[in-house]
């Protein structure tokens, strides 16, 4: 699979992913125009649906990371699966993933998660047909989280040790630390404390071993907060969250910047510092494009006493 994608594009899955893994959307993104402009010229329909694929990628994840634009993301997954469909039938099964990935995030608003589950069930096969173990891993995973956002832990954690049996063989510290992260949760949910840190320290430490700027946050986060719930050190907690944001602000990761400003301005006990961390945790919100974010923060900055902030509204 990746030699014959070598000789449709300069831009491979793996290398696009590796790029979005430290916020190169709009690099990637100018690279993957190009492709498309060129394959469209020469008429390689091929190369256009698995540009057009790669496209949608990249607008996905820049919409639920750096730049929400949703109807960018769902306009360009949704174009890119019927191209796929119709004329670059090897470019299905990451079409179908890319869709998924998009209805998996709408989801959360919507609840409508037979949507992506059948995207994600359609690309497995495909991925099965293909040979494709990182594909067949990223769709075991993505099936376990719809079962995990359920609320059914036990059929995602038999999802989760499908998906690894495809991963643990790929030497990919950051598909594992997905697995790592939720299986973390899952034993969150289900009672064993000792066994979630666990989950999520290994979550943050193959995330920084994979050098993946934009997914570093939110372990961070992730673990901050389970610390918080679970009576861990304060000093601990507050690095965690401030190195999160700082992480996340260097590569435009703003939902994840949001998040741990937000955290911070609750978590800090003077009301000069929550007043900083919520005007950076706007600022973040703002960059994100995401008016209920920038909200949230503002009710906070509201709620402090102005007569303790320092006029530093």
């Amino acid at each position: 699979m990746i030699v014959f994608l070598s000789v449709l594009l300069a831009l491979s899955p793996l290398q696009l992913d590796a790029r979005l893994s430290v916020g190169e959307w709009d690099g990637a993104l100018s690279q993957l125009r190009a492709e498309l402009t060129e394959a469209v010229t020469a008429g390689r329909t091929a190369a256009e649906g698995w540009a057009r694929v790669q496209i949608a990628h990249v607008l996905a994840e820049r919409n639920f990371y750096h730049v929400r634009d949703e109807k960018a993301a769902d306009d360009a997954s949704r174009e890119a699966l019927a191209v796929a469909e119709e004329k670059a039938p090897a470019a299905l099964a990451r079409a179908l993933f890319v869709r998924g990935r998009f209805l998996y995030g709408r989801a959360f608003d919507d609840q409508d998660w037979l949507a992506p589950e059948n995207c994600f069930r359609r690309a497995l096969i495909l991925f099965e047909k293909q040979g494709d173990p990182h594909g067949q891993s990223e769709a075991w995973f993505y099936l376990g989280l719809i079962e995990q956002m359920q609320g059914r832990q036990e059929e995602a954690v038999k999802r989760f040790d499908k998906g690894l049996r495809f991963a643990h063989p790929l030497d990919d510290p950051l598909l594992e630390s997905y697995f790592s992260r939720h299986l973390g949760f899952a034993a969150q949910e289900q009672g064993r404390p000792a066994e979630a840190e666990k989950g999520y320290r290994e979550s943050l430490r193959l995330r920084e071993k994979a050098g993946a700027r934009v997914f570093i946050p939110f372990a961070r986060i992730t673990l901050a907060n389970f610390l918080m719930e679970n009576g861990g050190d304060r000093g601990e907690i507050r690095g965690l969250f401030e190195a999160a944001a700082s992480t996340a602000e260097r590569c435009g990761s703003w939902r994840a910047a949001f998040q741990a400003r937000i955290a911070l301005a609750r978590l800090l006990p003077d009301v000069k510092n929550k007043c900083g961390q919520a005007l950076l945790a706007a600022t973040a919100a703002r960059n994100y494009g995401d008016p209920a974010n920038v909200r949230e923060a503002e009710n906070l900055l509201r709620a402090l006493p102005d007569s303790e902030s320092g006029g530093e509204r």
